[in-house]
């Protein structure tokens, strides 16, 4: 379960170097598998955010953005955040590799400065697993970069991960989901690992100098509305952790 989620999350924070531009709709961008490619509610309006949650953050904020276990729905537990590591998975068929090597510039300008993770788990081994990271950027201009990620998993809707001798087929759908902050993007994943299918909700939040993510993985999918408040949560901690 937790190798499903380092496989998940590094795909989709490559595609963070990759701009693209409108004002902030009320709704988070998602995935399609029809035209248009990159479903986007028509608003004039964009979604109330918590007031800092761009500013730049150091060390420190960072970790006190995370969320902690009181924050989440009754019957979680805090769990041992994984520590990164080189990812050397691949993706077939190779006109997918081709689109996420393009977005990896590997520049320092586009790393994140600082970041922290948290985890937490709700039913065991076969329950799911539940991975918060917030990274803070050098430029403000985050909200600017998801929607060409939307565009890229549409087109890559189907593939495989590809990581030594172990396949894992992978199949992105549009997840329904607010914006909250300059642009969201939100999708499901479902990933086959020795024939064990693992639903995967991600859900990325850009705002000013920074990216919150939020992911979900199991044999079922965290119920949205609780999703939708620990999101909520989360970005209200950022704000606050921006303040101290």
């Amino acid at each position: 379960m937790n190798r499903t989620i380092r496989f998940a999350l590094p795909l989709a924070l490559l595609a963070f170097s990759l701009a693209a531009c409108g004002s902030a709709p009320e709704r988070a961008v998602t995935v399609g598998t029809e035209s248009p490619a990159v479903k986007v509610a028509e608003t004039t309006k964009a979604a109330p955010k918590p007031k800092g949650a761009g500013d730049k953050l150091n060390a420190k904020q960072v970790k006190a953005a995370l969320l902690a276990v009181g924050d989440m729905p009754t019957g979680w537990a805090a769990a041992e955040a994984e520590p990164d590591k080189d990812d050397t998975s691949t993706v077939e068929p190779a006109s997918c590799q081709k689109l996420f090597d393009n977005m990896d510039t590997s520049g320092k300008k586009t790393k994140a400065k600082t970041k922290a993770k948290a985890s937490f788990t709700q039913g065991g081994m076969l329950g799911v697993q539940f991975e918060e990271e917030v990274a803070s950027f050098d430029d403000d201009n985050q909200g600017d970069k998801v929607e060409g990620l939307a565009k890229v998993l549409t087109q890559c809707s189907k593939m495989t991960v590809v990581d030594g001798a172990d396949r894992m087929p992978m199949t992105m759908t549009g997840l329904s989901f607010p914006n909250l902050g300059d642009q969201t993007l939100a999708f499901r994943a479902k990933a086959k690992s020795e024939g064990i299918e693992v639903v995967i909700d991600a859900v990325f939040v850009a705002v000013g100098h920074n990216v919150v993510s939020f992911t979900a993985a199991g044999l079922t999918p965290m119920p949205g509305d609780d999703m939708e408040k620990v999101a909520r949560a989360g970005m209200s901690k950022v704000a606050a952790a921006a303040k101290s």
